[in-house]
């Protein structure tokens, strides 16, 4: 069974409210070394970066210290946005395998109306195809699904793809999951819950059922998920079970520039290389790691900040954007927004926005 064999290799993470866990009190060793960086201008500027580890074996958190999220100069280049999906409140994306052009979605929020579907939209010639589905969005019925909160999906092995009942605003679920499916073909309007993967986490508090998911990828044969915290963390799932509660294994808080996020995190890809990860943070800027030769995506962000950053407008203008994903075999990003508004960042445009 496809579902059962992704079992023995997916992984995940997802967490609610703030993370006690992450606390800089309980850090063990402070590390600092000089370096330089060089900002929109052009200047050079001198900053510390600092690798904080705790008395772990493994690295948890790195940040550059005195450093800041780049300026938005006037002269810097701008993305595009391609369109507008017909429908509100979507959230999450990751691209197609099975389809050229094409971007999977979902709604994230459970009320009288069904919304226990992928929702896909083709992008041709840097505009949504309104000839694909009923108004450039084709919805796909997941048949035997419930739809809680849904928050994320990400393309997996054998041309499936994993949706995150994960949402946990209120703090008080204890029932979150992961769903893998068949991705759909071109012609499919419905498709079947092929695995379901019940999580809990060793670090929920007293105060809290769960943790709160908007982000998930899979990288290294397995799932991750990077919870809505401050700080965020990394969750892996070891050696799931269809059907069974599986406890997650936490590989640590990801790497922040100083400060930490200004806002909670809502999305999370990798690109075809696996030389470059994102996470998105709600409503003001992303923020994208670069992947050293011989590491992954999982040790990038535990190990390493962010290289570039941009702001999704100018000015830090409101766009709260619920997902990400690379466009495949680029480096360029594709964003959804809950207001409807898709945007294409090429890697020339956000690299401007170099630390």
């Amino acid at each position: 069974m496809r579902g059962l064999w992704f079992a023995m290799l997916v992984a995940l993470g997802s967490a609610c409210g703030g993370d006690s866990g992450d606390d800089p009190s309980a850090f063990s060793a402070v590390v600092d070394t000089r370096g330089t960086v060089v900002d929109t201008t052009g200047a050079t500027v001198e900053t510390t970066a600092v690798v904080t580890t705790t008395t772990e074996a493994a690295p948890v958190v790195g940040v550059f210290a005195d450093s800041t999220p780049p300026a938005e100069g006037v002269a810097a280049p701008r993305p595009e946005q391609v369109g507008e999906v017909s429908l509100n409140e979507t959230s999450a994306l990751t691209a197609s395998r099975s389809e050229p052009n094409v971007y999977w979605t979902i709604r994230d929020r459970h009320d009288e109306q069904d919304r226990t579907s992928l929702l896909g939209m083709r992008v041709v010639d840097g505009e949504i195809d309104e000839n694909y589905g009923d108004d450039g969005l084709r919805e796909v019925d997941v048949v035997g699904a419930t739809n809680t909160d849904w928050e994320t999906v990400a393309s997996g092995p054998e041309g499936t793809l994993f949706i995150g009942d994960t949402g946990n605003n209120s703090c008080k679920r204890d029932d979150q999951y992961v769903i893998q499916v068949a991705e759909p073909q071109p012609g499919d309007d419905e498709v079947e819950v092929v695995a379901t993967f019940p999580v809990s986490f060793p670090d929920t508090g007293a105060t809290c059922g769960g943790k709160d998911v908007e982000a998930m990828f899979f990288a290294n044969g397995a799932l991750h998920l990077v919870s809505k915290t401050t700080p965020p963390a990394l969750y892996r799932l070891d050696g799931p079970q269809d059907g069974a509660v599986n406890e997650l294994v936490r590989l640590g808080a990801i790497g922040q520039p100083a400060g930490g996020f200004t806002k909670l995190t809502t999305g999370a890809a990798v690109n075809d290389a696996g030389t470059r990860v994102v996470v998105t943070t709600a409503s003001e800027r992303f923020w994208v790691y670069e992947i050293a030769p011989g590491s992954d995506a999982p040790t990038a962000l535990v190990e390493t900040a962010p290289v570039w950053s941009r702001q999704y407008l100018e000015g830090g203008a409101d766009l709260q954007v619920e997902g990400a994903a690379f466009v495949p075999g680029t480096d360029d990003l594709m964003f959804v927004s809950e207001n409807k508004t898709v945007w294409r960042w090429s890697a020339e445009q956000y690299e401007a926005g170099r630390f």
